[in-house]
């Protein structure tokens, strides 16, 4: 992978998101200047988020005391279950449903290639006809 640091990881993801008709990026948080919602435009959806967080809020180990760039996602419930056993840096969502919706260290443990996919399908999924709702049959 070419991209090796956080903060190169981040610039990576937003640049990315942009790339994608209709992606947008912003900073809405009042006196949070580093947290990125990527969004889409016409309709201000989020389909990511990237937060600065201490790694011990997923690790669980307290003497942890380096943060990281963390990217939310939103993600189908069975495919979360298979993306966070195959990368030690995928968790479920941070602040957000732990069923929908994943976080994503971005320590370079994660290929960029990885990466792509995982924002294009949360892209889709937040899209406006992203996921179809199920109608009761009569």
């Amino acid at each position: 992978m070419d991209q090796t640091t956080g903060d190169d990881l981040k610039q990576w993801v937003i640049e990315y998101a942009c790339s994608l008709p209709g992606g947008s990026y912003d900073q809405p948080f009042e006196n949070d200047f580093e947290s990125t919602v990527l969004r889409h435009n016409a309709t201000g959806k989020w389909f990511g988020l990237l937060m600065n967080l201490p790694i011990c809020r997923f690790t669980g180990n307290e003497s942890e005391q380096k943060s990281a760039w963390v990217l939310n996602l939103k993600c189908e419930p069975e495919d979360s279950i298979v993306w966070r056993e195959m990368f030690s840096d995928i968790y479920p969502g941070y602040h957000m449903n732990k069923r929908h919706w994943i976080s994503v260290l971005l320590r370079g443990n994660v290929s960029t290639e990885v990466l792509e996919r995982l924002i294009y399908k949360s892209y889709l999924l937040t899209s406006k006809n992203g996921r179809k709702k199920r109608q009761c049959e009569h």
